[in-house]
């Protein structure tokens, strides 16, 4: 996911941050130039600030989450509203429906975990938003059961 964080009180300009979906790894670029990152702990990007200061950028990825959690210098920046922890355990759900049907279906279980998680982060109205995730959830649990038991029946 792409993000842009524009703070004029600190930094000359806009950064583009790009955070991967599967691997949590990020890029941030400053105007297009990349940022460089620090030899330390958390690995920050450093981004050159006005008067010549240079500001700490840390990029933390969340557990299935595609925002991450973005600090510049100690101030925490929002990119998107924060989860609720009932959104957290719906969209948790389905791992705890599959664990009882084997690998594959749990395997499954957590692609739909991600795609749960891409759900609530979307634009959709919140009723839109719960009714995807029941939807997918139970479609994706439905059609790995019954592969499952195909599987396991012709052996």
């Amino acid at each position: 996911m792409n993000f842009k964080i524009n703070r004029q009180d600190i930094i000359d300009g806009t950064i583009e941050l790009h955070s991967s979906n599967w691997g949590g790894r990020a890029s941030a670029n400053l105007d297009g130039k990349q940022l460089e990152r620090a030899r330390e702990k958390g690995w920050p990007f450093i981004v050159p600030g006005k008067k010549g200061k240079s500001h700490k950028l840390y990029v933390r990825a969340h557990f299935l989450d595609p925002v991450p959690a973005v600090t510049l210098d100690q101030q925490e920046i929002l990119l998107a509203e924060k989860l609720r922890i009932v959104d957290c355990f719906f969209a948790v759900l389905p791992i705890g429906m599959f664990i009882g049907h084997g690998p594959l279906p749990t395997l499954l279980g957590y692609f739909v975990v991600s795609a749960n998680f891409k759900i609530l982060r979307s634009k959709w109205m919140p009723t839109l938003k719960w009714a995807a995730i029941y939807a997918l959830s139970i479609a994706v649990f439905g059609l790995t059961t019954m592969l499952s038991k195909l599987i396991w029946n012709t052996r």
